[in-house]
């Protein structure tokens, strides 16, 4: 099937751009019939898009799609870039290079099958995430390995804010309700090309400094926007 055809039949939304407990939770959730309380999203680069999607078709559906509603983005990145996949469930960047369960043994024959992580010219980054369009904004949290290590509210402006990864850094821009990466350490500037972020659930994620950058808010009845 390909990709255009997936995204009308399972009413994806082409616009915006969006790649606490364990993912076995999450899925014991979506199993019983719970809606989440916290995002899915799974960011992809590849030079193969149509045919990573023929592969994640039965798997969105079978583990994700049944249960919860996704919006799905995807932006061309010129130039050099890494690919690979970033998987986040309940607020957590799950390894699934050490599966746990269905979605992440699946993903990992995936990435094995395209011979992830590689280097690949000019690739589609593809993103799907829950939709917490009911969310109102209030903060940015950025984490280092899964560790919290900074709140900014958007307020707050910053032009510059750096922030120490694994093995270099990523610098951040807050303004105007929006915050996006504009600069980072690491040698594909993947993160760089992911644009900006403003409603909750959305993420901005630099894999080789394994910073993640999540938009936190609340809903109309007061509840997180992302639980951890």
């Amino acid at each position: 099937m390909k990709r255009r055809d997936f995204i009308k039949q399972i009413s994806f939304v082409t616009s915006g751009l969006v790649l606490s407990n364990t993912l076995p939770f999450f899925l014991r959730k979506a199993a019983a019939g719970e809606a989440p309380r916290s995002p899915f999203q799974l960011s992809i680069v590849t030079d193969r898009p149509d045919e990573v999607l023929t592969k994640l078709e039965s798997l969105l559906q079978s583990q994700v799609l049944s249960r919860s509603s996704l919006k799905y983005a995807e932006y061309t990145l010129p130039g050099e870039h890494l690919s690979d996949m970033a998987l986040i469930a309940s607020g957590r960047l799950i390894n699934f290079y050490r599966p746990q369960d269905d979605l992440t043994r699946g993903l990992m024959e995936i990435a094995r099958q395209f011979g992830m992580p590689r280097r690949v010219e000019n690739p589609v980054l593809m993103q799907f995430s829950q939709d917490t369009a009911d969310a109102q904004p209030e903060k940015l949290q950025v984490f280092v390995r899964n560790q919290l290590v900074e709140e900014i509210r958007f307020e707050d402006h910053r032009d510059y804010f750096r922030v120490a990864g694994i093995r270099g850094f990523i610098a951040l821009s807050v303004r105007q309700g929006k915050a996006s990466i504009v600069e980072s350490s690491c040698r594909h500037k993947t993160c760089m090309n992911m644009g900006a972020i403003r409603r909750p659930g959305q993420n901005l994620i630099c894999i080789p400094n394994q910073v993640r950058v999540v938009v936190a808010g609340q809903n109309a009845a007061g509840v997180d926007g992302i639980v951890y």
